[in-house]
């Protein structure tokens, strides 16, 4: 509930765990399956409390208690977000924006073949336009190739009618110096490999 523009509102309920290893999840703040505010109560088979923005959460050791009513509150005032449980406030998070990443990356080098590959992922619904810093690798020939995989919508799954809605495609890549300027499409995962020269 709660699209990302909306602000200073606030969300009742109660809640009660029936059977199950988890508890309760409260989505909000909610414009879609990427961009929104999970509150998971009871997660983690049934130990932590946590409330999960992008890619970081806020966590407690806690757990729920089937076959019993809990108030639930949630108050978002400007970029703030207040989680009360049973009338206690539990976990906050000042600002909303500072942790939501939708850009993660991680680099490795192949020992065998000496290239550099990077792999990112970018979770939102809007491309981003970044620079990598590659300093510290040196000899790069200046050329690679990027393996993209991405789609208009997250939700989206290849059919028997449309086998190849969502496949991967290779392009080019060309590097000067150290840095590696590229925009990566949202809802995508693109694989750069870069080759190195033999000494």
């Amino acid at each position: 509930m709660g699209d990302t523009s909306w602000t200073d509102y606030t969300i009742t309920l109660k809640a009660r765990k029936l059977y199950g290893e988890n508890g309760f999840q409260i989505y909000f703040h909610n414009r879609n399956n990427s961009e929104r505010i999970r509150w998971d109560l009871g997660g983690y088979n049934n130990s932590v409390h946590f409330m999960e923005i992008g890619v970081t959460a806020e966590s407690m050791i806690a757990g729920i208690e089937p076959d019993r009513w809990y108030d639930v509150k949630i108050e978002i005032r400007g970029n703030a977000v207040k989680g009360y449980f049973d009338g206690k406030l539990i976990q906050e998070v000042s600002d909303i924006r500072a942790n939501v990443k939708s850009l993660c990356a991680s680099a490795a080098r192949d020992d065998k073949s000496g290239d550099i590959i990077l792999k990112i992922v970018n979770a939102s619904n809007a491309p981003v336009q970044t620079k990598i810093d590659l300093q510290g690798t040196v000899n790069f020939t200046g050329s690679g190739n990027a393996t993209i995989l991405t789609s208009a919508s997250p939700l989206d799954e290849n059919t028997l009618e449309e086998p190849t809605r969502v496949s991967p495609k290779t392009e080019m890549v060309k590097v000067s110096g150290t840095t590696l300027k590229r925009s990566f499409p949202g809802n995508s995962l693109t694989i750069i490999r870069l080759a190195t020269k033999t000494r």
